[in-house]
């Protein structure tokens, strides 16, 4: 694989061990560019359990500042928070990676009720990086029915 790629992969790894699970927001434009666009899909019936309208269109992250809080707030109440990389792979200008996430939720997840309940599910990403080896934009899958399960949320299936 090229340097550009490792360097790619390396940034990511560190981006979810120093940001995601340290919870450090303070080196946020380190990893990422003004402007990066998340797309996300997996999570409807999470916004249904939430009684909350699916959010399907991407987002874009101007300010990383405000993004930081929000990323402390969604995780903040993960303790034992681990991201197990499981694969990490890349080519080009593009990085994709699988993760396992686990964790004790102290109060509550994302508006769920859930103190003391154990989490494990896995996310997988598709990140794409800048010539300067900054994340620009991402698409995210999360397998939330095992999450929704273990947190003791419900939600009903279609059909």
């Amino acid at each position: 694989m090229s340097e550009q790629v490792e360097r790619n992969k390396e940034t990511f790894k560190r981006f979810q061990a120093e940001v995601i699970v340290k919870g450090d927001t303070t080196h946020l434009a380190d990893y990422m560019a003004p402007g990066f666009i998340t797309h996300r899909t997996g999570l409807d019936g999470w916004y249904e359990a939430l009684g909350e309208p699916a959010r399907t269109e991407p987002i874009v992250i101007d300010d990383l500042v405000k993004f930081g809080h929000m990323l402390k707030g969604a995780f903040g109440s993960v303790e034992n928070h681990q991201r197990r990389m499981d694969l990490v792979s890349g080519e080009g200008d593009l990085v994709w990676a699988v993760w396992t996430i686990t964790g004790t939720i102290n109060g509550s997840f994302h508006g769920v009720a859930a103190d003391g309940k154990s989490i494990d599910f896995t996310e997988v990403a598709w990140i794409r990086f800048n010539d300067d080896g900054k994340m620009i934009e991402g698409w995210f899958c999360s397998d939330v029915g095992p999450l929704l399960a273990q947190l003791g949320a419900s939600v009903s299936l279609p059909g």
